[in-house]
């Protein structure tokens, strides 16, 4: 069976007229919108960042977001809004399985104003603001879809669709890649065939005068009815688009600042935290807490006049230390041509059988 992919939104359309000149096109990968295999899961089964609710399964290969029973729903949403950028590209992997020659229901891949909850639009809430991407495995009417404000099951909601396309994406022999660019209100959804592992895009949807909200939330959900398939997610990346490189550098500034004053809100937190369990501490310890107040903290510091005499007084220790070494060596030198010296005027080697003291001196010295 040939599934579709229907696209489309509860929003309020504008005019615009389409710009003739491409600018250049910046991407910068952003990683709290993203998740990917193969450590897409923590060891607790959360995956950072996002909200895993409903039957969905994360693990540290893939994002079970349906298994393959009946009336289950599953959903992931982002916990954070997306504000890098108006325009953003997304790349997603996928597989749909199951044994039946059917399936159902299918996934969707989201971008909304609020965050998604279960529900019953292929497992997320009915009634929102924003683009909602359906895979249908399952196609109720067997034709278009007709136009509602809430999403009609029994019509698959195509009173509200933008554009659809048919493409088998169920049992595939490799996962299935969708790429979803957002560019100066203009919707493009590709996909790939999933016969070779290397994704061969297809143009499945175009848009024009899309108006999606601003500080979205990017979520994928999927769900099972009468039959089911199992419904994974193995990558979910999403890359902010910039049309000029100062919005670029703009972006990278309020990232820093916002990790800093992140990070200096959590500093003031921990040393909250550090304060209360220090004042708890003495509560249930009062001697030894008495005992640490009293003790002279000044013991354990050092001000930099006495660190610089430290410092050379560890100097003088190492040269005095050389210096002991070296005379050492220089005893022990002296000791033993005092040694060769006697054995010289001495005459000690005639004993070995030579009678002078030259023959002596020539035996000693290899001549």
């Amino acid at each position: 069976m040939i599934a579709w992919i229907a696209c489309w939104f509860v929003l309020t359309f504008q005019s615009s007229f389409a710009q003739i000149e491409q600018p250049q096109i910046l991407r910068r990968f952003e990683y709290k919108h993203s998740f990917r295999t193969p450590h897409l899961a923590q060891r607790d089964g959360t995956i950072p960042f996002w909200t895993v609710t409903g039957d969905a399964i994360a693990s540290g290969e893939q994002l079970r977001l349906a298994p393959s029973m009946r009336s289950k729903k599953g959903l992931a949403w982002n916990k954070r809004q997306f504000v890098a950028s108006d325009h953003f590209e997304l790349e997603i992997v996928f597989k749909v399985t199951g044994q039946g020659r059917i399936g159902a229901d299918g996934l969707a891949i989201w971008y909304t104003a609020q965050q998604g909850t279960i529900g019953p639009v292929f497992g997320a809430n009915d009634f929102w603001t924003g683009m909602g991407i359906m895979l249908d495995s399952f196609d109720n009417d067997g034709g278009k879809i007709i136009r509602t404000r809430s999403f009609d099951h029994h019509t698959d909601g195509s009173s509200q669709v933008l554009g659809s396309c048919h493409k088998d994406f169920r049992n595939k022999q490799f996962p299935v890649h969708l790429k979803v660019i957002y560019l100066r209100n203009v919707l493009t959804v590709l996909v790939s065939d999933g016969v070779v592992p290397t994704p061969r895009y297809e143009l499945c949807i175009r848009a024009e005068n899309v108006f999606l909200p601003k500080a979205g939330f990017f979520g994928v959900s999927a769900a099972t009815g009468g039959l089911a398939d199992d419904h994974d997610i193995l990558d979910f990346s999403t890359f902010a688009i910039f049309t000029d490189p100062a919005q670029l550098e703009h972006a990278k500034q309020q990232l820093a600042q916002e990790e800093k004053a992140r990070a200096e809100a959590e500093f003031e937190r921990q040393q909250a935290e550090f304060q209360k369990e220090r004042e708890k501490y003495k509560e249930q310890h009062p001697e030894k807490a008495k005992a640490a107040d009293q003790d002279d903290a000044s013991k354990y510091y050092e001000d930099a006049q006495m660190r610089e005499l430290r410092q050379i007084y560890e100097a003088q220790a190492q040269i005095y230390k050389v210096m002991q070494t070296m005379e050492q060596k220089l005893t022990d030198i002296s000791k033993q041509q005092v040694v060769h010296t006697s054995l010289l005027q001495g005459g000690a080697c005639c004993s070995t059988g030579w009678s002078t003291t030259s023959n002596c001196y020539r035996w000693i010295f290899g001549s």
